[in-house]
């Protein structure tokens, strides 16, 4: 039975701030000031301490690093601009600011604020550089938000000059950096694992954790790689520094990350050895996983709530796992997904762009129709979705109960392995429940 896409106009997206507050978390002294009422700064609570329990976004003995221009309503009817410049001047005065970023709320979208006009007043006085973020919050979500952070520093961001050396060096834009903790931590790990093994040097990871200056590592590679949750970025990073664009997937899954390999190893003209790693990581973890993909996964039923770039990878690790896919949901606003599950018009399971209860209809006529075994989601998705008797697995932003301390990567190979090491010891622990 094909599948057209349906749309639902009730929505509960998480908003533009919620991304820019994502890339600010991944640059560690930057300081973000929301020209809007203190409702701003209220929002990160999502992020610190929830989702990421070593956040410094607020501080205790420090100024937060996410503050607001306390724009109120009648300081919005006045043109009252005295507040943003206050806060800009305090901020700057901290001393310890890599970088300085200013981005709307929908009140001052609305007031029509010229932010770049108050940050041109302070002239000489600003210290560490001033950089507005394109204000979106009326259209679009926490997606664009990160993206559009990820631009503003693609444009902003000085570039160290390229060298010549033994080996060719890469830098890669557009991996989402949402936390400080084990699951990132492990993915970095990977990512440089993998290029290494191309026989090349990662120099820089759009974003990390770093600091705004270590930003400028990047203008030293040949080759930068984009990933899908900042492509502008990355095309504007390739055109400054005179390095090689390549377009790749999120290494999620065993397939897409051979895609991810194909395609840097064809720009570093090291198609070998990006064959014969993959094959020597499939080699390895071939027999366990086909042991617990046996034992656990074969012929589950998942329903997944995940975002846009992330469904490609779910729907092959669903396929390699021998699982059904009966739904796809991606509570944000629709965007591509390049995946021929998705494509194909013999489609056999719906994908709903929206959210509650669009996504919360389509997931409870899913398990009327066809049951599912696996919930995937964030914690959002736990909190809003229906009733079930299904697992649930938590994955993505926002994540509220899983925290991994050491490395636990969800890209490459190891991160499918470690995924499907996660979902197999959740079937297993149910099939002890059933029989306890």
């Amino acid at each position: 039975m094909s599948h057209s896409m349906q749309h639902y106009r009730e929505r509960l997206m998480m908003p533009y701030l919620s991304g820019v507050y994502l890339g600010i978390n991944g640059l560690s002294d930057s300081y973000l000031i929301v020209d809007g009422p203190m409702c701003a700064f209220y929002k990160v609570e999502q992020l610190q301490g929830n989702h990421d329990t070593v956040a410094e976004l607020t501080r205790l003995a420090l100024p937060p690093r996410i503050t607001h221009s306390n724009l109120h309503v009648d300081g919005a009817m006045m043109g009252e601009e005295g507040h943003l410049e206050t806060v800009l001047r305090q901020v700057n005065a901290i001393g310890d600011a890599g970088a300085i970023f200013v981005v709307g709320s929908s009140c001052s979208q609305l007031i029509g604020r010229d932010t770049a006009r108050v940050l041109g007043s302070l002239g000489d006085d600003a210290g560490a550089p001033l950089l507005e973020i394109p204000s979106n919050v009326l259209s679009g979500d926490w997606l664009d938000g990160y993206a559009a952070t990820l631009s503003v520093l693609a444009r902003s961001a000085p570039l160290a000059r390229r060298r010549p050396a033994r080996r060719p060096r890469v830098g890669i834009v557009g991996r989402l950096f949402s936390r400080h903790e084990g699951d990132v931590k492990g993915d970095l790990v990977e990512l440089e694992r993998m290029t290494t093994a191309l026989g090349a040097e990662l120099v820089s990871v759009w974003l990390s954790g770093q600091r705004f200056a270590d930003l400028a590592e990047i203008g030293r590679a040949d080759v930068i790689v984009s990933l899908p949750y900042a492509r502008e970025a990355a095309a504007v990073v390739a055109s400054r520094a005179g390095a090689t664009l390549v377009e790749a997937p999120l290494p999620l899954s065993f397939a897409e990350t051979e895609k991810f390999l194909s395609r840097l190893g064809e720009a570093l003209g090291r198609e070998r050895p990006a064959r014969d790693f993959a094959e020597a990581e499939k080699a390895a973890l071939a027999a366990p996983l086909l042991f617990l993909i046996e034992q656990y996964l074969l012929d589950t039923r998942w329903a997944l709530v995940v975002d846009r770039h992330a469904a490609p990878g779910w729907l092959a690790l669903a396929e390699e796992a021998g699982a059904q896919p009966v739904i796809l949901c991606c509570p944000h606003r629709e965007g591509p997904i390049d995946h021929p599950a998705i494509l194909a018009e013999d489609r056999s399971f719906p994908v709903v762009f929206g959210a509650n209860p669009g996504w919360l209809a389509a997931l409870a006529d899913a398990r009327k129709a066809n049951p599912y075994d696996f919930l995937i989601g964030n914690g959002q998705v736990a909190q809003f979705a229906p009733p079930s008797s299904a697992q649930f697995f938590e994955f993505g932003y926002p994540s509220y109960s899983y925290h991994p301390i050491l490395p636990a990567p969800t890209l490459g190979f190891r991160g499918e392995a470690h995924l499907v090491e996660r979902l197999a010891e959740l079937a297993a622990r149910r099939k002890l429940m059933e029989h306890a």
